[in-house]
């Protein structure tokens, strides 16, 4: 498996993927916060899937800590508090409400930001939301589909301030919604807005996506082609208004030239705006700002979307990151991509490409071309904000199929943290796998804000078919440094200096052997007492090369003793130097 960078310069990479954080994912109990595993939340009944989806949420409790949503399939939702993983409080059983939940924002205006929950398949797929006050378990809107087979709250998002009114908006997708006289399903998305507070004097408001203040409507003619309003980010000024903008993934659309290239997918940015009053209806293609096309079937470009900051490879400009989970044509390799999308600049006042600034590809080696499980990177994404020390913005990527071994359908899952910035070494900041078969960790996933209050933002990762489906949620508390390099955050490490992804400690001193005193010759690869020698440098070139032994003590491997990820080509080099053309020796053991 690797990762490309694929810049718009000639430059193409292949990126080393190196973990940050503690693989493993060992439970623990609920509402620990060591920061060398994750606080882990299990659902409680066989076939609740908590997880399913998953989000973060403003505070809810008062306690200054951002909370977590979490959604199940059993037609519940439950907020966690962030500070300690315990249950604030659980929504009342509503059809099938949490498949798909979301923060959003404080649509009532008294302080406390809402959240939402969808039951898209209600009612013959028709499609059910309900909008929750913050801090409660109290409705605020019921809203309900009409168009059977529109699903309704397939995709929901905060939209922030849309219109200018001052208020917060949610945005609700409808990929199989009928848009206007269409007679099939192009995909719609709906725009409600938020309300001054008192400005209803009693909740619940039951509505229909009929009474949507803005309604957004696919291409025409692609019928059951366009999955339009499948996935949405809103609230971002994307041009500096004040206003909100938003972006809206129709995967399921066909290239730009060929109606017959199904599945490539499209992505179409809006800017915030007031409707004239009596208009309220539009087609996506009218009154977007620019949109982006899958080149070839199957790309599933607009799967997922998120905001990821502002990018000095995009002239500080804020950009959208948009997931492509489908596959290529080549029959040895199933690859997803991510793509970072900015507003034109300027504008031309008609719709146009989106500047496409680079993209980001994952390929997994496939062993068996006939494999049906491709490990579906970029499932799902979330925009971090800034957690190293570079300007760039960074991203979570979940692979909700990812299988450890070759083509065993594990569906283990896993995910990433990745650099926007094109210029990085590695795009990867932090790399998680699963470990349970059937846990789908990273089906959908979120940002939590800073939970342990140390500057970073913290994350939150559902694994819904964990145990026999009841599901499980992960919260992981980011910011720790590796040294080393080893996958092990230098709190979590036996021997956070030397690398050691192992972590064998013999005699269970606490102590990685790693870093126990066994460095006698520097350059002794085979650690026989004497070198380094041609049996060194072979036992070298097997280890790095051809899956031979570890070198019994891997200090003395490191033959210019610069540490990090070593023994390395550097040290490969090293010793050829060394051996046949003079160069310096080892350097001597500490």
């Amino acid at each position: 498996m690797l990762w490309q960078n694929l810049s718009r310069t000639p430059l193409v990479r292949r990126a080393v993927c190196v973990g940050l954080l503690c693989l493993g994912l060992t439970a623990t109990t609920m509402g620990q916060t060591d920061i060398c595993t994750p606080i882990v939340i299990d659902g409680s009944d066989p076939a609740d899937r908590w997880g399913v989806s998953v989000s973060g949420l403003g505070d809810q409790n008062a306690d200054g800590v951002e909370d977590i949503l979490i959604g199940t399939m059993r037609g519940y939702v439950v907020v966690v508090s962030g500070a300690d993983g315990s249950i604030l409080f659980t929504t009342p059983p509503s059809h099938g409400v949490g498949e798909v939940v979301s923060r959003a924002g404080d649509i009532n205006g008294d302080g406390v930001e809402d959240y939402m929950a969808a039951d898209w398949r209600y009612s013959s797929d028709r499609g059910y939301v309900v909008v929750f006050a913050g801090g409660t378990t109290s409705a605020l809107y019921i809203i309900s589909g009409v168009d059977v087979g529109g699903q309704l709250g397939a995709a929901l998002a905060a939209g922030g301030n849309i219109n200018a009114s001052g208020q917060d908006d949610i945005i609700l997708g409808a990929p199989g919604g009928r848009f206007g006289s269409d007679g099939c399903g192009t995909g719609e998305v709906y725009v409600f807005y938020g309300r001054e507070p008192g400005e209803f004097p009693q909740y619940p408001i039951s509505m229909s996506s009929n009474d949507a203040d803005i309604v957004i409507g696919g291409v025409p003619g692609l019928c059951g082609k366009s999955g339009f309003g499948a996935a949405i980010a809103g609230n971002l000024d994307l041009n500096g208004d004040g206003m909100a903008d938003f972006a809206v993934g129709a995967p399921d659309m066909p290239t730009r030239s060929d109606p017959d290239k199904v599945h490539a997918g499209r992505v179409y940015l809006f800017e915030g705006f007031v409707p004239t009053p009596g208009d309220s209806t539009f087609r996506a293609e009218n009154i977007a700002v620019c949109d982006f096309a899958g080149d070839n079937s199957w790309r599933y470009v607009g799967w997922s979307l998120a905001f990821g900051g502002t990018l000095e490879a995009s002239s500080d400009r804020p950009v959208v990151v948009v997931g492509a989970r489908g596959h290529f044509e080549d029959p040895v390799t199933i690859a997803s991509e991510i793509h970072v999308l900015a507003q034109p600049d300027p504008p031309s006042g008609s719709l146009e490409p989106c500047d496409l600034i680079y993209t980001i590809r994952y390929i997994r080696d496939v062993l068996d071309p006939s494999r049906d499980y491709p490990d579906q990177f970029s499932y799902d994404i979330a925009g971090m904000g800034y957690i190293d020390d570079h300007p760039d913005a960074d991203i979570l990527v979940g692979a909700p199929n990812y299988a450890s071994s070759g083509n065993n359908p594990q569906q283990r899952g896993r995910f990433q943290v990745l650099t926007t910035d094109p210029w990085a070494i590695s795009n990867i900041l932090y790399d998680v796998p699963g470990t349970h078969n059937g846990a789908r960790m990273g089906h959908s996933l979120d940002y939590v804000g800073d939970i342990n209050d140390d500057g970073i933002t913290d994350i939150v990762v559902g694994a819904h078919g964990y145990d026999d489906n009841r599901g499980r949620v992960y919260v992981h508390l980011l910011g720790q440094s590796d040294s080393d390099g080893d996958g092990f955050a230098d709190q979590c490490d036996n021997c956070p200096d030397v690398s050691n992804p192992t972590q064998t400690d013999t005699d269970g001193d606490g102590i990685g052997d790693a870093c126990e005193t066994c460095c006698v010759v520097r350059g002794d690869v085979d650690h026989s007492g004497s070198g380094p020698d041609i049996a060194d440098l072979v036992y070298l070139v097997a280890y790095m090369f051809e899956g031979g032994p570890e070198p019994p003590c891997i200090e003395e491997a490191d033959f210019d003793g610069i540490g990090g990820s070593f023994p390395d080509i550097a040290d490969l080099v090293y010793v050829v130097n060394y051996m046949f053309d003079g160069g310096p020796a080892p350097v001597s053991c500490p």
